[in-house]
């Protein structure tokens, strides 16, 4: 119950049921009001962590925040028992997906690098939500463009180089 194995256990499940209590009847479902760049669009933007923390103990706010638990908890807030069962076979295929890349670029140290965040960084996202981390991931998205980025000038830089080596 307690310690380590406790919270690794039942620690990111204990939130759950709190999601198919309070959505939708205590709080309509989000129908997506989760996703990151409704902020940007100027849109009512929820977070269904806080919105279960808030109804389930307010005190907590301050120093808690939130009640995280696993991806399936978000993918009911927002989209109810559909989310729920199609939520873990986008995962598995955004999981599945990366094995792929991962597997097949080349072994160069920024692919390397890469792909050390990648999977930690997934990781993590498993119990952070399922629209804000395994749809649209704004941080993983400006992360890989970066350093596509840093691959592209690589590319162009070693192009300027050799035109010049070889003249």
């Amino acid at each position: 119950k307690g310690g380590p194995i406790g919270r690794v256990l039942f620690g990111q499940l204990a939130g759950l049921p709190n999601y198919y209590q309070i959505f939708p009847e205590i709080h309509p479902f989000l129908y997506g009001g989760e996703l990151p760049f409704m902020r940007f669009l100027d849109m009512e933007y929820y977070e269904s962590a806080r919105i279960v923390m808030l109804s389930v103990n307010p005190a907590y706010i301050g120093s808690v925040g939130v009640m995280n638990t696993i991806f399936l908890g978000s993918a009911y807030a927002n989209f109810g028992w559909l989310g729920v069962m199609v939520s873990p076979v986008w995962v598995g295929f955004i999981l599945y997906l990366m094995y792929l890349i991962f597997t097949k670029i080349p072994k160069t140290p920024l692919n390397v690098g890469w792909g050390i965040y990648s999977m930690f960084y997934i990781a993590k996202q498993v119990t952070g939500g399922f629209l804000p981390q395994f749809v649209f991931n704004t941080s993983f998205v400006g992360f890989t463009v970066f350093t596509f980025s840093l691959w592209f000038m690589g590319k162009v830089l070693h192009g300027i180089m050799s035109q010049r080596h070889t003249q």
